[in-house]
């Protein structure tokens, strides 16, 4: 079995998902780390829990679905707050490279840029812009006295549009 693409049945045999949670336990023991009862899986390095299930590693996420939909996503799977290791099935969903882009967490850096993400102004003298990407379209969300006042405004729109859009 080593290297192919696990089953559904396999991976219920060997793993269980709680989706509250968003944990996988081992259900039968499988070697010194893999003990029935233990919690699956170990950090990968890029933000994303990784579990070995017969010779080949998977993605958290990427089984969660797999668990609860029994069929594997087309496309990415998107983490809705952001938090790569978070992989409750409600925190998951389908969506496309913009899509999951969209969940940058830091500000670009840059003269004009701010500390918050979405936040900017042309000078000095004038007020703080919030912006937000939507579509691939840069768009306006209103001029504020206050950098923390534009990036809550961006962070309310930011999570407006999270919530609708979906694939």
């Amino acid at each position: 079995m080593a290297g192919e693409i696990i089953s559904h049945a396999r991976l219920r045999e060997l793993l269980s998902y709680d989706h509250l949670t968003g944990v996988f336990t081992w259900v039968v023991d499988r070697g010194m780390n893999k003990r029935s009862g233990k919690i699956a899986g170990a950090h990968n390095g890029n933000g994303y829990l990784n579990i070995q299930v017969d010779g080949r590693g998977y993605l958290a996420h990427r089984l969660a679905w797999f668990y609860v939909h029994e069929s594997w996503p087309p496309e990415l799977i998107d983490h809705r707050d952001g938090d790569g290791f978070n992989n409750k099935i409600k925190n998951l969903r389908l969506a496309n490279r913009r899509q999951n882009g969209e969940n940058q967490r830091q500000a670009h850096k840059g003269k004009k840029s701010s500390k918050f993400i979405g936040v900017y102004r042309r000078n000095p003298n004038q007020r703080w812009c919030a912006m937000i990407r939507v579509g691939g379209m840069l768009r306006r969300i209103g001029l504020f006295d206050t950098e923390e006042g534009a990036h809550a405004a961006y962070i309310e729109a930011k999570r407006r549009q999270h919530e609708f859009n979906t694939i």
